[in-house]
């Protein structure tokens, strides 16, 4: 007879070497294993990254990114991944907010870097933010220290509004409107913006805001048709009287001069014609028999459409867009009665043209309701 054994607490009531079931995918846990893996609480110092004394109120304390220098800051404006890209542009911001002399001096590594982000996808709206916010840093400085840059930027800047992604197009066309808002006498003497803008308007790729449009079509028509400031010469003429009296030499002039009115920047003009797309003569593209007439037969029928576009069931309202459509064509009408006015070989014929691209204008049923534009729109056939 065998005896049984005595249940004893102490010892585990299992199996010597009993199999273990495991299910399909799961693996047994070591636990002789060392286990690394480390994890704390996240710890967030706010007060690291402020600027300001300990007594300055919390609200007037500006909270600032770790500063980095030019070349490290221009290096990252072109790199692969958005954000270092979006970083770069803001520590661009901060570092010459305070500091526009410092601006003026590296804008010749600034906007070629610059341009090369316009051109770019940029997927991020916050991206798109920070380099509109830049761009018009930078157009704030003066036409005389932008000049030396601005064929360059342009170039850039036309590139992309011709680009198929749209999000580049409606960046570049921003910015074109920045440039001729900014710097009329610049974009005036470029015959690249005026002939661009105009292959722009002329195909599909046009903005498809009508707001926009229209108001981006007031300004062409504007900057490009304004006679006032169309005799601005760089150096202008300005009559100075000397005579020697009692042995002294007396000086009278109507206005203060000055031989060098900006004593920190020297231009040098080519006199001869350029290749840079710049007229030389500084006469404005469209107050030109060619260059009228192209903008009359893109635009025009461009007007027509929207006018039409924005035609009410009962064709009586008229709302803001006609409102802008209506500026533009009475702007448009002002530039051709100037162009008339120039003396030149075929001017009846040249008339004849522009009253026939009016014409489809002026047999639009809301833009004939307006007594007053049909009043200006009849100035073109009187001689």
């Amino acid at each position: 007879m065998v005896a049984k054994k005595r249940f004893n607490p102490s010892v585990r009531n299992a199996k010597t070497f009993q199999k273990k079931k495991l299910k399909v995918g799961r693996t047994l846990r070591h636990d002789n294993a060392t286990d690394t893996r480390v994890s704390v609480k996240k710890i967030g110092i706010l007060e690291q990254l402020r600027e300001g004394d300990e007594g300055t109120p919390a609200k007037q304390v500006e909270t600032r990114h770790p500063q980095k220098g030019i070349d490290e800051l221009v290096a990252q404006l072109g790199h692969y991944n958005e954000n270092i890209c979006r970083d770069a542009i803001h520590g661009v911001r901060l570092l010459f907010k305070n500091s526009p002399d410092q601006l003026r001096r590296h804008l010749r590594r600034i906007i070629p870097a610059i341009g090369s982000v316009i051109i770019r996808e940029l997927k991020s709206t916050a991206t798109r933010n920070q380099l509109k916010l830049l761009i018009e840093m930078v157009c704030e400085e003066p036409e005389e220290v932008i000049s030396s840059h601005f064929v360059l930027f342009c170039g850039f800047v036309l590139t992309g509004i011709s680009d198929v992604r749209s999000s580049v197009r409606s960046l570049c066309f921003d910015i074109l409107s920045l440039l001729l808002r900014k710097y009329v006498q610049l974009c005036r003497k470029n015959r690249e913006i005026f002939d661009a803008f105009l292959q722009l308007m002329e195909g599909q790729r046009k903005p498809e805001n009508r707001t926009k449009l229209l108001d981006s079509l007031s300004q062409f028509v504007t900057v490009f048709g304004d006679e006032a400031n169309s005799n601005n010469k760089l150096w202008p003429e300005r009559t100075l009287d000397i005579s020697f009296e009692n042995g002294e030499a007396m000086i009278r002039s109507p206005c203060p001069l000055s031989l060098l009115p900006s004593p920190a920047y020297f231009h040098f003009p080519v006199l001869c014609p350029s290749n840079d797309g710049t007229t030389s003569d500084g006469t404005s593209p469209l107050m030109t028999r060619d260059g009228l007439l192209n903008c009359c037969k893109v635009l025009c029928p461009l007007l027509e459409a929207v006018i039409r576009a924005e035609k009410d069931a009962d064709g009586t309202k008229f709302s803001s867009t006609m409102g802008r459509a209506h500026n533009v064509v009475s702007r448009l009408v002002d530039v051709s009665l100037r162009v008339f006015a120039l003396q030149f070989d075929g001017t009846d014929e040249f008339r004849g043209q522009i009253v026939a691209m009016f014409e489809q204008l002026r047999r639009c049923p809301l833009t004939g309701a307006s007594k007053r534009l049909a009043k200006k729109l009849n100035l073109l056939t009187k001689n």
